[in-house]
């Protein structure tokens, strides 16, 4: 789904506008912000909870740099709910969305 689907989604879902649903997702995206810019967790609501650590690397030129990582946690609302679901919804052509192994079993014959 784009973003701009996901934005009219959303819209038809709560009834507000796409302008509104923008408004309102750009100012949570704001909130977020500030919050790990002060190195705070911030939490989106049912969805996921953001965390900031100061990290080093090496940039070539410049030596040892700080900068900001970011690791998200997927909320247990969320995944709880879909700990109960065995396979995805069709598509829009009703056809159903295969699994595509990850790499260690794409890697590894035996792992299938």
């Amino acid at each position: 789904m784009t973003v701009n689907e996901r934005l009219e989604d959303i819209s038809k879902i709560s009834g507000f506008s796409v302008e509104i649903v923008r408004k309102i997702l750009n100012a949570e995206k704001e909130s977020i912000a500030k919050s790990l810019k002060k190195g705070e967790k911030a939490t989106l609501i049912g969805r996921c909870t953001i965390e900031p650590f100061i990290r080093q690397k090496i940039k070539p030129g410049e030596g040892i740099i700080s900068y900001v990582k970011l690791r998200a946690s997927v909320s247990n609302v969320l995944s709880s709910e879909f700990e109960k679901i065995d396979k995805f919804e069709t598509n829009e052509n009703g056809e159903e969305i295969t699994i595509r192994p990850g790499i260690a079993t794409m890697q590894i014959e035996s792992l299938i």
